[in-house]
């Protein structure tokens, strides 16, 4: 038996000296494993795992307007609370939201879906300040049942915008969501974010994905390579 401990949290990195192990049985032992790649092979069957059944999705329907249910959905992921006073983790920002909000109802216009830890913040600082104020919906969220927000996008989310770059539930939300290359998410090295010093960016975010960036002085989103 061979024990084997991946050194950070956000790259794929599973040593070639595993294509000629002998060992009968192998324990690869750590803390997140947070690359796509590990389970690549196994997507679809991860995403059969995971697709909510006939009770979950009717429970579903009554998360969404009826007037919703045709349109484009933009399903944003915003993650506050210890991200902002843990010393690691660069939480959801203000403008930045507001402006790739923004940015992506003018490619696609549709019904706005906010999932969030902290709905009194969106309320004030989001959705008060923001042009669609009429097309956005802050989703109940249940602390103690968060799969429904997974399951809601696997189902229901055309687009998803991901606005704390290190978030593993905001990460999941992209991965289960309808269209994987309408996924965007804020560059993690314009933030102050350590988990940036662990990253290996393509192995973290899936090669479909879209990274946006800002021009801090006039708030204008961009799309990078």
């Amino acid at each position: 038996m061979r024990f084997i401990n991946p050194p950070a949290c956000c790259e794929y990195s599973l040593p070639p000296i595993l294509s000629c192990e002998q060992s009968q049985f192998l324990v690869v032992d750590g803390r997140f494993f947070q690359s796509y790649k590990y389970f690549s092979s196994m997507e679809s069957t991860i995403r059969e795992w995971l697709t909510p059944d006939d009770e979950v999705r009717q429970y579903l329907g009554t998360m969404i307007r009826q007037e919703d249910m045709e349109r484009h959905k933009i399903c944003v992921h915003i993650r506050r609370g210890d991200f902002e006073t843990d010393g690691q983790h660069a939480g959801t920002e203000k403008e930045f939201t507001k402006n790739a909000i923004d940015f992506l109802y003018r490619l696609t216009p549709g019904a706005i879906f906010i999932f969030s830890n902290e709905q009194r913040w969106v309320r004030k600082e989001i959705v008060s300040q923001s042009k669609y104020q009429n097309e956005i919906r802050i989703m109940p969220t249940p602390q103690d049942q968060p799969f429904k927000d997974l399951h809601f996008s696997q189902v229901y989310c055309d687009t998803v915008l991901i606005t704390a770059p290190s978030s593993t539930f905001g990460w999941w939300i992209g991965y289960l969501s309808k269209n994987q290359k309408n996924v965007y998410y804020r560059d993690i090295r314009d933030v102050e974010d350590s988990v940036k010093y662990q990253m290996i960016d393509d192995d973290f975010y899936p090669r479909s994905w879209r990274k946006m960036g800002m021009i801090e002085n006039n708030g204008t989103i961009f799309l990078k390579n």
